[in-house]
């Protein structure tokens, strides 16, 4: 699995690599990532002391500190869903878009996105995917959501245009 995002790195990855190509659309390419998740993990980092990822996790947070694709924190149902989400393939990186800011309900400006917000089935995958690991990793599980409904108030829609994602704490439970 490779995260391409500038054309002239794709070609030179895709020519380096010997491979054909295709074009993918977006349920074929998350049923790919889902897949790509279930591989087997070749390393689960017990210690996941990182200021930029959740504790326990690899993948969870703002960045991520897998030293490589098939690496998770210890956490790695929760840390599988986060890995799965980064590779969502419609997304805009921090910097890359203006959203709004909302102050409870009063519209207070404009800014540019602080985290990446990706496409909203993208998102709606991750959030089931963390109420399935919820069984076993509760806690975590709960507190990723929470956190992400928190931080990331929006998502892509299939025009491209952003979409105001309704929080709903019921799902914390």
């Amino acid at each position: 699995m490779f995260d391409v995002r500038d054309i002239t790195e794709l070609q030179w990855l895709v020519s380096r690599l010997a491979l054909s190509t295709r074009e993918a659309n977006l349920d074929e390419m998350l049923s790919l990532i889902e897949l790509c998740g279930m591989l087997e993990v070749s390393n689960i980092v017990r210690n996941t002391s990182n200021f930029h990822t959740y504790p326990g996790t690899l993948w969870c947070g703002p960045g991520d500190s897998a030293s490589s694709y098939s690496e998770l924190g210890a956490n790695t149902a929760v840390d599988r869903c986060c890995r799965n989400h980064d590779f969502c393939p419609v997304r805009a990186s921090p910097g890359e878009i203006t959203v709004p800011v909302v102050w409870g309900k009063e519209h207070s400006g404009e800014s540019v996105n602080l985290f990446t917000v990706s496409h909203c089935h993208c998102d709606k995958v991750f959030k089931r995917c963390l109420h399935e690991a919820g069984t076993t990793e509760r806690v975590t599980a709960r507190a990723m959501i929470f956190l992400y409904e928190a931080a990331i108030r929006q998502c892509i829609g299939d025009n491209g245009q952003l979409v105001e994602q309704h929080v709903n704490l019921w799902d914390l439970f």
